[in-house]
């Protein structure tokens, strides 16, 4: 029988990376191939990921009536929801350039660049949410 190898928390500790955030190196949509844009993202474990999260749900859930049936979330509202997330989770970013000119990173810039090009939301998205990039390497 193997000994199995003893694994200490602190090393599997995502919340901590999380909220310090690590660095998406964008893939080019054409061709997959690595650009020299670098996005700054907080994790899916992160306080600021899950407030932004609550406080979506719970604007939702506010405007719950129940004298009418239930309303599915339309894709629309759940890409709105996943731009606001990512906007807010955007620590930072490097290279990012629009028409010529560096794009400063801000709330309201975070959420144009990913409601104007969804290739780069599904990149942050799927970052996001992979717990292993918040690893301690």
């Amino acid at each position: 029988m193997t000994k199995k190898k003893l694994v200490d928390l602190a090393s599997l500790d995502t919340k901590k990376k999380a909220e310090e955030g690590a660095e998406l190196n964008l893939l080019s949509p054409g061709d997959g191939v690595e650009t020299d844009i670098f996005i700054r993202l907080a994790g899916s474990d992160s306080d600021l990921f899950q407030e932004t999260q609550s406080k979506l749900i719970n604007k939702r859930a506010s405007r719950y009536n129940p004298s009418k049936p239930f309303a599915p979330i339309t894709n629309e509202e759940r890409i709105n929801d996943t731009i606001n997330i990512l906007a807010r989770c955007t620590l930072g970013w490097k290279n990012m350039v629009l028409n010529g000119k560096e794009l400063e990173c801000s709330l309201e810039n975070a959420k144009m660049v990913y409601q104007r090009f969804p290739w780069i939301r599904e990149q942050a998205d799927a970052f996001i949410l992979e717990r292993k990039n918040f690893l301690a390497s």
